[in-house]
């Protein structure tokens, strides 16, 4: 019953921020809009509006499905976003508990997911983020169980949940890409028997047919190659890098030392993880898995365009692997330090957790429809 007290806190601290945050309703923007009206259209005539409706070229099936089958309900959202956070945030601290040994790191990592401003966003509002992380999650976690175990079994749920994820969000595309050559790279340095090498080439295969029959049919048999156009490079490669790495450091320091020292911070974080890996030879094969990914998908944003209003969206689905990357890092630095400079970093990350508290304090506050000053945290 104790291994479940800590979860359980992370779930109501979050519960009661995501509360607040929903007072009026899950809040709704351009896309949540067309949700509901794909739902709709789904709710009246299962089978037609797959065949009909454009906006499938956009947003994929899945969410849209959950949607209408919870439409009868006024809260049925409600209760699926948060069944969905609370499970990503439980997940991850399993995930977490072999690689961060120290409670305190384990506690923290945590504690970051619980405050975290982006993944209460994508609850509060009605778009498919939140049901993609605990996808993707659950995704991981079952790489992790066959990294450790070598047992194929694992491979074929996580092949499911592959599968699910890329049915979900085409983006998602870009995190399998990362996770797959992760998996390739993992599979390298632990000497995969024949056997496993089979099961990751049924798994790759596997899951791709969730993003490929799908899509297939919407730009080739739909006619909707002008979807591909929203996807082409853009030149501005350092405004897309400063966007997205500044995205991400904003949920380290204050929006204002975003740029430089924030994105700074976060280039300095992904190298000095990296090194942790490399001075380690590579001995844990899913910690790389996930620098792998991490680094794949931030790389994509920055190769192609993404608009400002959604960096924030984009961002969420990798910061547990972030903030999990982090304390990894904050792990491998304490272990060279002396017993009171040990005492100081935990000091230092401790009342680092301030900023995320009071940015989600506020951010849910706002959202929530309460009468505050213009957005001080965004």
């Amino acid at each position: 019953m104790k291994k479940y007290l800590f979860p359980t806190v992370l779930w109501a601290l979050f519960a009661g921020f995501y509360g607040i945050a929903t007072r009026q309703g899950n809040l709704q923007t351009f896309d949540s809009r067309c949700y509901y009206r794909i739902a709709h259209s789904l709710r009246a005539d299962p089978i037609t509006p797959f065949y009909q409706d454009v906006s499938f070229a956009y947003w994929p099936p899945l969410y849209p499905i959950l949607l209408s089958i919870g439409l009868p309900y006024d809260h049925s959202v409600f209760f699926l976003h948060l069944f969905s956070a609370c499970a990503t945030i439980g997940l991850w601290t399993a995930v977490a508990k072999p690689i961060l040994a120290d409670a305190t790191h384990h506690r923290m990592f945590g504690l970051s997911l619980a405050l975290s401003t982006p993944l209460l966003m994508i609850a509060t509002f009605v778009w498919s983020e939140s049901v993609f992380l605990l996808l993707f999650t659950s995704y991981l976690y079952c790489l992790q169980k066959f990294l450790g175990t070598a047992q194929n079994r694992w491979l074929r749920i996580a092949s499911a949940f592959g599968f699910l994820m890329l049915l979900q969000r085409n983006a998602g595309i870009f995190l399998f890409a990362g996770t797959t050559f992760g998996l390739l790279f993992a599979g390298h340095r632990s000497g995969f028997e024949r056997k496993q090498w089979m099961g990751v080439v049924f798994h790759v295969l596997f899951s791709l047919v969730g993003f490929g029959t799908w899509n297939i049919s919407q730009l080739v048999f739909g006619n909707h190659w002008h979807v591909v156009g929203g996807l082409l490079p853009s030149v501005s490669l350092a405004r897309n890098f400063r966007l997205t790495f500044a995205e991400l450091s904003n949920t380290l320091i204050p929006p204002p030392l975003a740029h430089p020292t924030g994105i700074v911070l976060v280039v300095g974080i992904l190298v000095f993880t990296g090194y942790c890996l490399a001075g380690n030879r590579f001995r844990e094969p899913f910690v790389g898995l996930l620098w792998i990914t991490l680094l794949a998908y931030l790389l994509t944003w920055v190769v192609i365009p993404a608009n400002p209003d959604d960096i924030s969206r984009f961002v969420a689905v990798v910061l547990p692997i972030f903030y999990l990357l982090i304390f990894y890092g904050l792990a491998h630095l304490r272990n060279r330090l002396g017993r009171r400079m040990k005492k100081v970093l935990v000091a230092v990350v401790a009342v680092g957790l301030v900023y995320p508290l009071v940015r989600v304090m506020h951010n849910a506050l706002r959202w929530g429809g309460y009468d505050l000053a213009p957005a001080l945290f965004p």
